[in-house]
Formats: structure tokens, C-alpha cells, sequence
């Protein structure tokens, strides 16, 4: 029926409603999908469209600039911290506690975030951990004026804690709520998150500086902390509206148990596990390259700049890694990336010694190549194995898609991250001033080169049996014809 044609048969306005998460205009229906103005102008309706379409993915940009900012003021206590600290007559040993802190930290704010899910909301913990990093910020800014170094190293290992808990809270939170809401795009989303938290880093870095320079140290600190503040009335209105599908569900498992079943059963679960497994390693490369990298690097004695240069293109690799560990999440082939980028990362660290069993001196071009590597492997091997474990757990595991489950499996994922990091920074700094860095990078190598036959046996295992058989993908029932080549026929039947 026409616009005219229901003024003539005397509809209302009531007949009419707005959906404002997509900003499509609803029949009485409620279809989106169904016209509601039939023979009207083309050139409305692709407008209409078009604003609807806008509408609809508006609130990614709130996310985007919360995201970046909140990635600058984490970045800034990296540079800036330690010469204020040197300044107090604080020895590095000490002050670098305030870093240990602050991951160790994450661990608890993984927690919380977990209970702020499944007690109140994604919405609530985000918010919160959004409004208490700014606080972290500003209050940051205010150790400048303490002169006393036992107090300021007191001062700083506080705010170190409250920084690490709230951030995490912050990111457990968001990334709950985007793969809560896109089944098939969540693993594009934390790719795209990942790869702005590190432009966020760099921006960071780049504008804290010129800052401390135009006065001094906490004036980054205090800009950068209002600055996240402003888009918190914005993240408290987004809602993106959720793309997913009925699931398949798995017969063998009814739906009363999936409800029933409890979380910590999945630390049975060997293909969960293996995924964890992985992500610890992401951040153990990270911890492995802080203590060791630049002092290598001095060798061939470069400039401040060019050591720039070698964590940037670090950071370009890890860009890339992030967005193929989304792409390849969207077209499910997680197993195969977890495996080739643990073959990646195995590769960059062989070369970037060299280990010894290799004859060849150290030289720059296998540094930078071996950074490209690194930086892929890293985000791969976070992202992939990530949403391969949200995957799993919901198609496979028996749980059900469900924001709690979501907040479960993240929560997870970050203390397993934080375990690596806080295990091998000390470990890796300690071998390499006993053996030297190509013995320690050959050892790491080495444990890299484990896993990638862990997941490639994971990889072979899923995809495709070991005995050459394809598999059917995840989540997906057999098929009639296979459940009827299960069944014996009776010889004896006519």
C-alpha cells in the first residue's frame, strides 16, 4: 500500500515506528527490509538508504576515538616515566617495578571485568574503565610535584595498579560487547581495535613529547586524560545492532545443559587450552623483546631514530597481523593462522641473532626482517587463536552465545597474556646477560618452534583429519547422507 493510499484509508502515525539503532524506518511489521514507501521517488529512497546505512554504523566512531586516546595515555608513562623518576634519584631496578605493577594489575581488572558482566553489563564495565583510566591519567600528571623519591616510587606503584586494573576492565569490556553483538565480523573489529591501539601508542608518544617540551610532564597527562574523557557520554549511547544469525546447534548437547554448564570445565577442554596457550606466547614475544631488543641493537651502534625505526616497523607488521587475524576469523581459517603465525614468529627469531648453529654475522637487514615477522606473528597470534576460542566455545564446547560467555572467554584470554609477559620479561633479561642474546633468542626459538607443531597438529586435527579425511567445518551438523552411511543395513531386508 502507497503513502496515499494509507492517508486515504485513514492509517495514522502509529502505523509507523523508527528503529534508532539502525535508523531505518519500520513498518508496522517491524521488517526493515520491507519498503515503506512503495512507488516513491528512487532518488529518496536510495537517500533514505543511505542515511539508514550511516546511522547504523555511526557508533563505530565513538569506539575509534575512545580506542586511540585510550591507547595515548597508556603509552605516555613508557617514555616519560622514567626520567621523572631518575630526576628523584630512583634507580631503574626500582621504578621498574612500577611496570611489573601495572601488568600484574591486569590480572585482577580481568576479573572484575568478568563480574561487572555477567552481575550488571558490558556497557557499565567499559564505561567505568573508560572514566577510571582518565582518572589514571590526570592523577599522573600530579607526581611531578613530589619530591621525595620513596614517596613518589610509593605514589607511582599505586597509580601503576589503578592504571593497569582500570584499562583492563576497559578492554575486557569493549571487546565483550563488539564479539557479543558480530558473529561473523567480530573477528574484523578486534583486528581493526588492535591495529588502532597501536597507532594510538604512537600518537601517544608523539604528542606527549611536543607537550612536556611546550611546559612540562604532566602536561600530556592531564590534556590527554580530558581528552578521553570527552567521548564518554557517546560510548554511553552507542548500541550497534547485533548481526548474528541463529547458530547451528549441536544436537548432542541439549539446550538445558549448555545453560547449566560451568565455565571452569572449559580448562578441560584441550582445543580452549591450545588457543590460550597461544595468546600467552603473543605477549611473551613482546615481553621478550622489552629487555633484550634495544640493547642488541647497540651493536650497530644506531641513532636514537633508527631504533625508532625498528620498533615502527615492528608496529607496521603487527598492523597487518591484526587485520588478517580478523580477516581470516570472518572466513573461519583460525587453526590454519594460529599455526603459520607461530611459523612466522619461529622464523623471525631464528634470524634476527642469528642463533649460533647459523653461520652468519649479525647485520641490520635480518633485524628489520625479522621485525616484520615478529610483528605479524605477534598480532596473530592474539587474534586468531582469540576469536578461535569464542568460536569454539560457543559451536563446539556447548556453551551458550551469550554476553557472560563472551566476558568468560576474555577475561581468560587476558589473564593468560599477562602470565606470559610477567614470566618471561625477568627470564629473558636473565639469559641473555648470562649467554648472550643469539642463545637467548635460539632458546625462545625454540619454544616457538614447539607450539607451531602444537597448532599445526591443531590446525590438521580440525580442518582436516589426520587420515585425509575433510572434517566438516565447526559448528556444522553432518550431513543426512553421512548420517545415513553411519547406519548398518541389515543384510537380510528385501
Amino acid at each position: 500500500m502507497s503513502l496515499e493510499e494509507g492517508v486515504l484509508a485513514g492509517s495514522t502515525n502509529s502505523d509507523l515506528r523508527w528503529d534508532y539503532e539502525s535508523g531505518a524506518a519500520l513498518s508496522e511489521s517491524g521488517d526493515a527490509d520491507e519498503p515503506l514507501i512503495r512507488g516513491s521517488d528512487n532518488g529518496n529512497a536510495m537517500r533514505l538508504s543511505l542515511w539508514a546505512r550511516i546511522r547504523k554504523h555511526a557508533w563505530i566512531v565513538p569506539v575509534i576515538y575512545t580506542h586511540l586516546w585510550a591507547a595515548a595515555v597508556i603509552s605516555l608513562v613508557a617514555p616519560f616515566f622514567p626520567p621523572l623518576a631518575d630526576s628523584r634519584g630512583i634507580p631503574a631496578w626500582k621504578y621498574g617495578f612500577f611496570f611489573s605493577t601495572m601488568k600484574l594489575m591486569m590480572l585482577p581488572g580481568a576479573v572484575i571485568a568478568e563480574k561487572l558482566i555477567s552481575g550488571v553489563s558490558a556497557r557499565a564495565g567499559y564505561l567505568g574503565g573508560q572514566a577510571t583510566t582518565a582518572l589514571f591519567s590526570v592523577i599522573c600528571g600530579f607526581l611531578y610535584w613530589i619530591k621525595s623519591g620513596n614517596v613518589l616510587l610509593g605514589a607511582s606503584l599505586f597509580m601503576a595498579a589503578f592504571g593497569g586494573c582500570s584499562n583492563t576492565v576497559y578492554s575486557v569490556c569493549l571487546y565483550t560487547l563488539l564479539t557479543s553483538r558480530f558473529q561473523d565480523d567480530g573477528g574484523m573489529l578486534i583486528g581493526l581495535m588492535e591495529c588502532l591501539w597501536g597507532a594510538g601508542t604512537l600518537m601517544g608518544s608523539a604528542i606527549g613529547g611536543s607537550l612536556i617540551d611546550f611546559w612540562a610532564f604532566p602536561l600530556p597527562f592531564f590534556v590527554m586524560g580530558g581528552v578521553l574523557l570527552l567521548s564518554l557520554p557517546f560510548m554511553a549511547l552507542i548500541n550497534p545492532r547485533s548481526t548474528k544469525h541463529e547458530r547451528p546447534k549441536n544436537d548432542s548437547v541439549p539446550q538445558q545443559q549448555c545453560v547449566e554448564k560451568k565455565y571452569w570445565h572449559l580448562i578441560y577442554d584441550l582445543i580452549f587450552i591450545v588457543n590460550l596457550g597461544t595468546v600467552t606466547i603473543s605477549w611473551a614475544m613482546t615481553s621478550f623483546n622489552e629487555p633484550t631488543l634495544e640493547p642488541f641493537l647497540r651493536q650497530f651502534k644506531m641513532s636514537s631514530t633508527e631504533v625508532g625505526t625498528v620498533f615502527t616497523v615492528q608496529f607496521v607488521g603487527y598492523s597487518i597481523g591484526a587485520l588478517l587475524g580478523g580477516l581470516f576469523a570472518k572466513f573461519k581459517m583460525e587453526p590454519f593462522l594460529n599455526f603459520f603465525g607461530m611459523l612466522l614468529s619461529t622464523i623471525g627469531y631464528i634470524i634476527l641473532g642469528p642463533i649460533p648453529i647459523i653461520p652468519i654475522l649479525p647485520n641490520v637487514f635480518f633485524v628489520y626482517i625479522s621485525q616484520i615477522f615478529i610483528g605479524v606473528g605477534m598480532a596473530v597470534t592474539y587474534v586468531s587463536p582469540y576469536m578461535h576460542a569464542l568460536r569454539h566455545t560457543v559451536e563446539n564446547a556447548g556453551y551458550p552465545d551469550s554476553e557472560k560467555t563472551h566476558g568468560v572467554v576474555t577475561s581468560a584470554t587476558y589473564q593468560f597474556m599477562v602470565f606470559g609477559a610477567v614470566i618471561t620479561s625477568p627470564l629473558a633479561g636473565f639469559v641473555t646477560q648470562k649467554l648472550g642474546f643469539p642463545f637467548s633468542s635460539m632458546i625462545f626459538a625454540g619454544v616457538l618452534a614447539f607450539w607451531t607443531i602444537v597448532t599445526g597438529v591443531v590446525w590438521l586435527h580440525l580442518d582436516c583429519s589426520l587420515f585425509g579425511k575433510k572434517r566438516p567445518p565447526e559448528g556444522q551438523k553432518p550431513s543426512a547422507t553421512d548420517e545415513e552411511d553411519k547406519v548398518p543395513t541389515d543384510p537380510h531386508s528385501s
